[in-house]
């Protein structure tokens, strides 16, 4: 039996393992994907005060800042009991929305993207720097 073993994954937003087994022939007998659910970042949060997490907590992930953000803020509305107005839930609704399109963009144009539009490219020059010198243009668009 062989293992092909995975890691890190890229082009994923956090981080992972992929371990497959193969058997005596070459078939796929296994496959895992492993990540990390727990990253301690709880850790640093402690003693801090409660008020301060919807500071602190985007920081966590670049990719996801607002999640963060809008998780910890119900956190501190539920340990006061604060009941926020109907317009507050739909500006942090509309927030949440925001950041799933940012999140998505992100994933789409600097995570895949490379592996989309440059699926022949060499694996240490498909990324978003490999892009940018195929097509600077391109990536300048993206970015804007």
């Amino acid at each position: 039996m062989k293992n092909i073993v995975i890691n890190p994954v890229t082009r994923i937003e956090g981080h992972g393992k992929i371990t497959i087994e193969l058997d005596e022939k070459g078939n796929v007998k296994d496959a895992r994907y492993c990540t990390v659910y727990v990253r301690g970042f709880e850790k640093f949060l402690e003693g801090c005060a409660i008020e301060d997490l919807p500071k602190f907590t985007p920081r966590i992930c670049g990719v996801c800042p607002i999640s963060h953000h809008l998780c910890s803020a119900k956190a501190c509305d539920d340990l006061f009991n604060v009941k926020i107005p109907v317009t507050a839930k739909k500006v942090r609704l509309l927030h949440n929305y925001l950041g799933l399109i940012h999140s998505h963009t992100a994933h789409i144009c600097v995570l895949a993207g490379p592996d989309l539009l440059l699926p022949d490219a060499d694996q240490k020059t498909r990324n978003v720097f490999g892009l940018a010198a195929k097509n600077l243009d391109l990536v300048k668009k993206v970015i804007e």
